[in-house]
């Protein structure tokens, strides 16, 4: 184009800024006259950009041209999954061009309009969160599973989580913001009570009294049967054979018989008296042997008397001081590092010996080191939080003694499967969040003829339905 051709042209001069046209300057029109008809391409792969706005170029150059210095609104509609994440517009030399408020203004050139987009989190992938127990002030946080279709998304990948009002009993909130591929925020609501925890401890006293009334009747029985015993060893003592005076020979008229002399009454009598005077030497040496005997049983310790196995450095805290069947709780160990921990049926400590009926809670809580837990034949109950954040603890077997489970007991922790061998539980003895926070990917194997009322029970105490039961 020559220079100054449109110097005295009226009207306002057009052109395609796609022809890519130099020294525009020199056509010699006006720049308020001087009108570029500029292209908009668009370039989207999940989803349909919408321009808008007010220019005579669509009637001159076609509905994809805008004319420089045109506003152009942009929208977008995401397909089904998808949110957008931001728009992006470049010139023709591959400049970026402001985009603000979703508008930019048309340069002296071609653009392209992009958008980015990012996967859509929305309610329907957050799981709803139980009621949770007030525990002392302390923050409530319960585990969340978020789930892309069968995909269980990464926290601290796909998503963050913001926890609020967490520490007092009343309405808490879970606050989930997607991050990485995904974008938006999710908001959920939880309980916590105290009326459930207050539940849960006034069923757990009950029981011990339960547990420890057997043990003061045998108490009972065995004292009276002792004492019994004594009276009878009392009475046998004090009673004189009488068959000795019945084998004594006769004697009449003052006559004396041939096989008994008065020498041979002395001689008797001497005789009976060495014997009597035997028997005091008897009840001395029974007297020496009472004092050689051992010593009586030691008494147990109080209830809630924390109490220590010299030997495994195991803690405990006894539950029942009944002397016939004192019982005590596992409490924790004191070894450092410990990988491997065997609850016992019995432990003997400072000379008594205690049933260990059950495993106190938060026993193995945050314990990451621990990969073995074997409990003993004679535990009853398991505490609330007893394996949760066990990262490293791969199987727990719960025996057949078993007949109450606390809450959150595998939250947060490494455990896979759960053998369940007894068939004491029932819905009344399991904590209502019991199996909250266990992993979905986790296998819970139980006794064949109870499968269909533990898989109901156990759904009902925070099993998610994504577990298997074998």
């Amino acid at each position: 184009m020559g220079e100054n051709v449109f110097e005295n042209c009226p009207a306002n001069v057009y052109y395609y800024a796609d022809n890519d046209y130099e020294n525009v300057d020199s056509w010699g029109a006006k720049a308020e006259k001087l009108k570029a008809f500029c292209k908009v391409s668009v370039n989207s792969t999940n989803g349909t950009i919408k321009l808008s706005g007010t220019s005579s170029a669509a009637n001159i150059a076609g509905k994809d041209y805008y004319l420089s210095g045109d506003v152009i609104t942009l929208s977008v509609e995401p397909e089904n999954g998808y949110v957008l994440d931001s728009f992006v517009v470049k010139d023709s030399k591959g400049k970026e061009i402001t985009v603000s408020d979703s508008k930019f203004t048309m340069p002296g050139s071609s653009v392209t309009v992009s958008a980015t987009y990012k996967k859509a989190l929305v309610v329907e992938m957050v799981s709803d969160i139980d009621d949770q127990n007030y525990d002392d002030g302390k923050e409530i946080k319960p585990s969340v599973v978020v789930k892309d279709g069968s995909v269980v998304l990464t926290e601290g990948k796909d998503y963050l989580v913001e926890y609020l009002n967490n520490k007092a009993a009343g309405t808490a909130k879970i606050i989930v913001k997607g991050i990485g591929e995904y974008l938006g925020t999710v908001e959920k609501t939880f309980e916590i009570k105290k009326e459930e925890q207050e539940k849960e401890q006034t069923e757990e006293q009950e029981n011990k009294q339960t547990e420890e009334q057997p043990s003061q009747a045998e108490s009972s029985t065995d004292n009276k049967q002792d004492q019994s015993s004594e009276n009878s060893q009392n009475s046998s003592t004090q009673t004189t054979d009488p068959s000795s005076d019945d084998k004594q020979p006769s004697v009449s008229d003052g006559q004396t018989s041939d096989n008994n002399t008065p020498s041979d009454n002395k001689d008797n009598s001497s005789e009976n008296n060495n014997a009597v005077e035997t028997n005091d030497n008897t009840a001395e040496n029974g007297d020496k042997a009472d004092e050689t005997a051992p010593e009586q049983k030691k008494t147990p310790a109080k209830v809630g008397a924390k109490v220590t196995d010299s030997k495994t450095k195991a803690k405990y805290v006894v539950t029942s001081s009944s002397a016939k069947g004192a019982t005590v709780a596992y409490k924790a160990s004191t070894k450092a590092n410990v990988k491997s921990v065997t609850i016992p049926k019995t432990v003997k400590i400072d000379g008594v010996t205690y049933k260990v009926t059950s495993i106190a809670k938060n026993a193995f809580k945050g314990n990451e080191t621990i990969t073995s837990i074997k409990i003993g034949s004679n535990v009853k109950t398991i505490g609330n939080n007893s394996f949760a954040g066990c990262k490293n603890l791969k199987k727990v077997v719960i025996p057949a003694s078993v007949t109450r489970l606390g809450s959150n007991l595998f939250k947060n922790s490494g455990v896979k499967t759960v053998d369940v061998k007894t068939s004491k539980l029932k819905k009344l003895t399991i904590a209502k969040n019991a199996f909250k926070g266990f992993s979905t990917k986790a296998t819970v194997k139980v006794p064949k003829k109870k499968k269909d009322s533990y898989t109901k029970i156990f759904r009902s105490r925070g099993l998610s339905k994504k577990v298997t039961i074998k």
